[in-house]
């Protein structure tokens, strides 16, 4: 999966743009229209990252929870020109249109299911991919100290080499001739 390309950062900005210039004559009010165009800034975020989901996975785990990042801020850019502060929000309806936070939530799920591979890849506790008010996404992942890890495959593969490095070594051990 790649992140968004700067093309697709650029258009979501003047985008965003030109909602913030089709504001009420009080520059202070969500509207339907402004709530529409979010919608559909959404809609081509979702398109774009769908194809990059089909590109499939080509990187280390760090770099696809970077690239996730990166998608989960594009979104959230989009959310926080709409809602947030210095946001025509501000002097407009209370809260978001339940169908802005559905497609927000099916980014979510989208980013979540590419999150969980590349965490337990990395031996991550837990993680997960959150829709908030009026920030859009949120990507956290965590790992508990004091506590056993999740191992990755490769943390179980040497664990099974040092296994059976230390069995033999007690085999000759108990071969060896005692003083």
């Amino acid at each position: 999966m790649n992140g968004p390309s700067d093309s697709l950062r650029r258009e979501v900005q003047r985008q965003c743009e030109q909602l913030r210039g089709t504001r009420a004559s009080n520059g202070l009010v969500v509207d339907t229209a402004l709530e529409d165009g979010l919608e559909r800034i959404l809609d081509v975020i979702g398109e774009e990252l769908t194809r990059a989901l089909d590109r499939g996975r080509t990187v280390e785990p760090d770099e696809t929870i970077a690239r996730i990042d990166a998608w989960a801020a594009l979104a959230s850019y989009a959310v926080v020109r709409t809602y947030g502060p210095e946001s025509p929000w501000w002097g407009g309806r209370a809260g978001w249109r339940a169908s802005a936070v559905n497609k927000l939530r099916g980014l979510a799920g989208r980013l979540g299911s590419e999150l969980e591979h590349a965490a337990v890849s990395l031996g991550a506790d837990s993680w997960s991919v959150g829709v908030s008010f009026p920030a859009g996404l949120a990507i956290a992942l965590s790992w508990s100290t004091g506590t056993t890890r999740r191992k990755t495959q490769w943390h179980k593969d040497a664990d099974a080499v040092l296994d059976r490095w230390h069995a033999s070594l007690e085999r000759l051990r108990s071969k060896m001739p005692r003083d």
